[in-house]
């Protein structure tokens, strides 16, 4: 049964994310204490987020938006080394995938898709953007800064095509 706004509201977190807890998951945050004692450096939540498959909703943060919370299992935690959290954090060249509103006929909206964003993004972040995130090369991504803010065809997702 989903939670009720008021539900929601007065414990904080989902229901899933409720789950997770009883279900031994550790989130970022518990699992970088972990392996900050166990590798004997300090490591942050945003370390380890590339490295999570798992999130839930939890909280009411500005505009009364809910964050995402990572989860680790203490299987994952435990497998993890110094040299996994620095792979997954390396920023990768690519360029971001936007949608503008537009309103057309009859007052219509309709998303427009452009290149909203090309050069080297951080691992943080292609995380949180998902399938809006696309690879490109060094080389790439120097032609692919000429068409930054310029529009794409319906459902495309390549850059070369943007007009």
């Amino acid at each position: 049964m989903p939670t009720s706004r008021e539900q929601y509201n007065t414990q904080g977190k989902s229901n899933n994310f409720i789950a997770a807890q009883e279900s031994g998951k550790l989130t970022v945050g518990q699992a970088a204490k972990l392996l900050s004692k166990k590798l004997g450096q300090k490591i942050t939540a945003t370390q380890l987020e590339p490295l999570a498959n798992e999130f839930h909703h939890a909280g009411r943060f500005g505009n009364n938006k809910a964050k995402r919370v990572f989860f680790l299992s203490q299987e994952q935690v435990d497998k993890i080394t110094l040299k996994d959290i620095e792979e997954a954090n390396k920023s990768q060249w690519g360029w971001i995938l936007g949608f503008v509103r537009e309103y057309g006929v009859y007052n219509r909206k309709r998303f427009v898709p452009f290149v909203a964003e090309v050069g080297l993004i951080p691992a943080y972040r292609i995380k949180r953007l998902g399938d809006k995130f696309h690879k490109l090369t060094e080389e790439e991504s120097e032609q692919a800064k000429l068409v930054v803010g310029l529009e794409l065809p319906p459902f495309c997702t390549d850059w070369r095509k943007a007009r």
